[in-house]
């Protein structure tokens, strides 16, 4: 019982680490998040001065206007990409979390658990020796033996001798039982 708690305890830190290399992983997508982010912007100022550009040569207006509009659009998506992202990485901060109290409770369990171990075995111990003195053969008193004496019931076996060898090896050599004779009430 106490190898088991200190497997779960050495499992219980192993997934502790886990959850804390899965924690510097979403930090890492968050900061790669966040230079998106900042890359979307300057992309969308370099759309503005192209717009600036834009009413200043007319002629060169409607290409550049183009490329504006799609640079915008690829802004869009690429902050549209980068909320998903960040949603990503909260969820996973949050399944961190989760992962971290799931580890707390499990270490706990297994500090509790490794408590009871001495009661446990105490607990073990006592029922062995209930046991034991259980199995110990009962010591008669001599004022429980009783005054009538009987002759002893021999039952057949299969590896014994035939009753009638035995009967007629013994019956020769008995005697009767001293003292007094155990009767029914019947008169018999």
């Amino acid at each position: 019982m106490f190898v088991i708690g200190c497997l779960l305890l050495v499992i219980g830190c192993l997934l502790l680490v886990i959850c804390c290399l899965l924690l510097v992983i979403c930090c890492l997508l968050l900061v790669i998040c966040c230079l998106l982010l900042v890359i979307c912007c300057l992309l969308l100022v370099i759309c503005c001065l192209l717009f600036v550009v834009c009413r200043l040569l007319f002629v060169v207006c409607r290409l550049s206007f183009v490329v504006c509009r799609l640079s915008f659009v690829v802004c869009c998506l690429l902050l549209v990409i980068n909320y998903y992202s960040l949603l990503i990485t909260h969820y996973s901060l949050l399944i961190t979390y989760y992962l971290l109290l799931i580890t707390h409770y499990s270490l706990l369990i297994t500090h509790y658990s490794l408590l009871l171990t001495p009661y446990s075995l105490l607990i073990t111990h006592y029922s062995l020796l209930l046991t034991h003195y259980s199995l110990l053969p009962a010591t008669k008193d001599m004022a429980t033996i009783g005054a009538v004496t009987a002759r002893r019931m021999r039952f057949p076996k299969d590896t014994g001798w035939n009753p009638a060898a035995v009967a007629c090896s013994t019956s020769v050599t008995v005697q009767p039982p001293s003292g007094p004779v155990a009767t029914t009430t019947d008169g018999s």
